[in-house]
Order: structure tokens, then sequence, then C-alpha cells
């Protein structure tokens, strides 16, 4: 089994630059939904408290959210409200580990903070920011040497990680079978053969998830061309790890056959 290499820690410098050119916005300022701009604030709160080594107030603000979020602060479908809150959950369970380093911990609450900003608004300047990140890393270890390949996978799939519930959220729920997947089979990839042709399917998804929300819901065309297209993607996925699977077993078992000569 591969071990990560060692690299700069990204996600959290980057947060804080689109964080401050956010805040630049006067987006809470003239929001007339007092209770969704009071969520997203209790939101940013536990960034803050969080990043401030303050995980038992941090911890304390997140059941306050979810009190607010059963009790209609923020507008979802049944299933959507139950991933968010099963996020909520999952971020406060991060906080209470004493395994789990600083920088592990505010991965999970970035993870949640986008997801909250998602949930609100699909079209979150910050989420797009985060988005268009992604793309540049993918872009960069599809062009990175062959030495540099694992380093710039694994740096894609931290950021992948994080933003990962941001842009499942504002998906159809139809699609997140299949999504979860492909998030999963993507996590298993180790040869660096397979980084590189994981790349290539992780850009056509986003290429096909960049169809706008607003069209995806009001046309069932798009709706299904998606379904096609994500679940397309996930099985040639399948099916080329497995064959190379398949590739080195019988590999393993010639050179097995050749030692017992």
């Amino acid at each position: 089994m591969l071990v990560k290499n060692q690299k700069p820690k990204l996600p959290v410098l980057i947060f804080l630059i689109i964080l401050l050119t956010a805040m630049s916005i006067p987006i809470f300022a003239h929001h007339q939904e007092g209770q969704a701009y009071d969520l997203l604030e209790e939101v940013y709160t536990v960034y803050e408290l969080a990043d401030a080594n303050k995980y038992e107030a941090a911890r304390e603000q997140l059941n306050q959210i979810k009190t607010a979020l059963n009790t209609g602060h923020l507008s979802l479908s049944e299933e959507k409200l139950a991933y968010v809150l099963d996020v909520t959950e999952n971020t406060i369970r991060h906080l209470e580990s004493s395994i789990e380093n600083h920088e592990l911990k505010m991965d999970k609450v970035l993870a949640f903070v986008l997801m909250m900003e998602s949930a609100k608004n699909p079209n979150s300047e910050m989420v797009v920011k985060w988005e268009n990140q992604l793309t540049d890393q993918i872009t960069n270890g599809l062009q990175s040497e062959s030495r540099e390949l694992q380093t710039e996978f694994y740096q894609v799939m931290d950021f992948y990680s994080i933003i990962y519930p941001a842009i499942k959220i504002k998906q159809d729920t139809k699609v997140w079978s299949q999504l979860d997947e492909q998030f999963i089979n993507l996590n298993q990839i180790q040869n660096e053969e397979d980084m590189l042709h994981a790349l290539n399917v992780m850009l056509q998804t986003f290429e096909t998830l960049e169809t706008p929300v607003d069209k995806q819901k009001d046309d069932d065309a798009s709706l299904a061309w998606l379904i096609f297209t994500v679940g397309g993607v996930i099985v040639f996925t399948l099916f080329y790890v497995g064959f190379r699977k398949y590739k080195g077993e019988k590999k393993e078992k010639k050179i097995k056959k050749v030692d017992d000569l």
C-alpha cells in the first residue's frame, strides 16, 4: 500500500483567502431572510472557534445548528436535510477526536462550511472558487511529471474530500449513489497509472456536473443525461481498475509458476 507523500497543506490557507474575498462583498448585510442570515453566521462561528482550537465551543455551536436545521431554518428536501445533519454530526465527532490533529479537524470543518454555503445557495461564489481551484489542481496533476504524479493526486483527493459534500448537496439526489460510488473508488486508487486515469475521470465528471442547477431541476432530459454520463464514467472506472487488478493477479500467477520451476 502506498503511503502519501509529505506535501504542503493548502486548503486552510486557500479557504481564508476566499473567505476574506467573499466577506468584502456585502452579501449578508442586505440579506432579507433573517433566519438564513443567522444560520450562516453560526456556521462561520464554528469555523472561527475551531480555528482558535476552541473545539468544545465549536461542538456546542454545531449542536445549536442541528437544532436550527431541525426547526426549519434551512429549506431542503427531507433527503438533503438528512445528509446535512449527518455531515454536521460527523463534524462534531471529528472535533471530539483525541487522535486527529488540528489540521484534520479543520478539514472537516471546512467541508461543513462549504456544504452549508452550497445548501443555502447552489451558486455560492465561495463554493465556485473552490470548484475552480479543484479543477486547477486536477489540471496540474495531469500536466505533472511522473515523479510528481502521486503527490499531485493525493493533493487533489484532499481538496475533493473537502469540497465533496458541497458538490453533492446541490446535485439531484438521483445521482447521489453514483457520485458516492465514484468517490469511494477514486479513494482506493494506488497505482500511478490508475491515478492518471482517475484525474481524467474526475475532470470529465466535473464538466458534466457544471450543468446549471436550475436547468437540471427544470429539464428531465438534462437530469437523465447527467445520470447516464456520471454513471458511465463510474462503470468505466470500475471496469478499468478491475481490469488492471486482473492483469496484476495474472502476472503474479505467471511469476509464481516460474519460481516453482
